[in-house]
């Protein structure tokens, strides 16, 4: 008989993606006093990762007996993973470099971007605020952005990439370095690590910025995607969906944003997983759960298990386009729920080891009519009501 996996029951797994951080606590407590050591291990682990909680990882990372957890190399890299996005990549790095030695290819392309990103600790210079009108050009956010010092280019404004990434033809043609050898994959592209000197955006420098360096579609003609959450980490960064604007703060908190909003606004708690940010909402009364956080997509996701629950809102979809369901989608405690038009498509979320149930994404279109920031810490979303229908 086939003995089941030594990893968190499902309880604990539900009260994460329910946000429900004291409840998945309770159950670390509850396996510990079972005596299953791993079970607890990777409930920390996981924990830690959702809430983003560098001192809680550290403390993993420090235990003796995380050596349980480093016997396996799919709990090895989940470890890897979530410290190098919460802690930082100086305290990944030997655990990639060990899955490496082992003969993991995977393992070796994020051992050589976890060393470029052990370089140097990130800078940012320049002046205390920036803000720069997004380009319309295509119905996507884009933004021009300088890199190691050459002319702006236009980038996609997104935070559903975990990492900011380069157009490998630009990069040929900027003089841009990056490493050939251990391209990590994902999906049907190769990604070749990058260490850029400095990122300027409308003033504000960020030096020492790792990268992904990929073939990025040709028809959307841009030299690459901006990830909010890592390019300007430690910095308030707000998307206005109503001037239709990028800003970056040097000199702002939370507190700070919401006075200069100066309306009503929403504070949600955001969970990580692999980079990525989700955060609760609901689509009618029907649905309620997790979304990836993913602005830089136009349209909003959902599955089509999600989409037979909405049942008789399924739009006839135009020529090209996927089949769409209509639903009123309201975000964490927004009482005003708006109507959105959601794409179906298959798997729009990508499973990470230990990640969230994730019942679809929310794309650029949610933000229109509202102005939202995202927290210096990355652990919380401040929107405000949206305006218009």
């Amino acid at each position: 008989m086939q003995q089941p996996e030594p990893g968190p029951p499902p309880p604990f797994a539900a009260a994460l993606d329910g946000g429900q951080f004291e409840a998945a606590g309770e159950w670390i407590h509850r396996l510990q006093e079972r005596g299953e050591l791993v079970a607890s291990l990777l409930a920390r682990l996981r924990l830690g990762e959702r809430r983003h909680d560098a001192a809680l990882l550290r403390l993993l990372a420090g235990d003796p007996r995380i050596e349980l957890l480093l016997a396996r190399a799919e709990w090895k890299d989940e470890l890897a993973r979530a410290l190098f996005w919460t802690v930082g990549p100086a305290e990944a790095l030997p655990f990639y470099e060990s899955l490496c030695a082992s003969g993991n290819t995977e393992s070796c392309a994020l051992s050589s971007l976890t060393r470029l990103a052990s370089r140097r600790p990130r800078e940012v210079s320049g002046e205390r605020r920036a803000r720069v009108e997004l380009l319309t050009r295509i119905p996507l956010p884009m933004v021009p952005l300088s890199v190691n010092g050459g002319p702006p280019a236009d980038f996609i404004v997104d935070s559903g990439a975990s990492l900011t990434v380069l157009d490998r033809s630009f990069c040929e043609r900027q003089g841009i370095p990056y490493l050939k050898e251990h391209p990590r994959t994902g999906g049907n592209l190769a990604y070749f690590p990058a260490f850029l000197d400095q990122l300027s955006f409308g003033g504000i420098v960020v030096s020492g910025v790792v990268a992904n360096v990929t073939d990025l579609p040709a028809e959307l003609k841009v030299a690459g995607i901006l990830s909010l959450q890592d390019a300007f980490k430690g910095l308030l960064v707000e998307l206005d969906g109503r001037a239709l604007a990028l800003s970056v703060y040097r000199d702002l908190d939370e507190a700070g944003w919401r006075d200069l909003a100066g309306e009503l606004t929403h504070v949600e708690p955001l969970q990580w997983s692999d980079g990525r940010l989700f955060a609760r909402g609901r689509l009618g009364r029907e649905v309620a759960g997790l979304f990836q956080l993913d602005l830089g997509a136009g349209a909003s996701m959902v599955s089509p298990r999600v989409a037979h629950r909405l049942g008789h809102r399924l739009l006839a979809p135009a020529q090209g386009e996927p089949p769409r369901v209509a639903a009123r989608f309201a975000l964490g405690d927004e009482v005003r729920a708006r109507r959105e038009e959601l794409a179906i498509v298959e798997d729009p979320v990508a499973p990470a080891a230990g990640g969230p149930e994730a019942l679809g994404t929310i794309g650029f279109g949610w933000a229109i009519g509202r102005r939202l920031a995202l927290a210096p810490d990355g652990t919380r979303l401040l929107f405000t009501e949206a305006r218009g229908p």
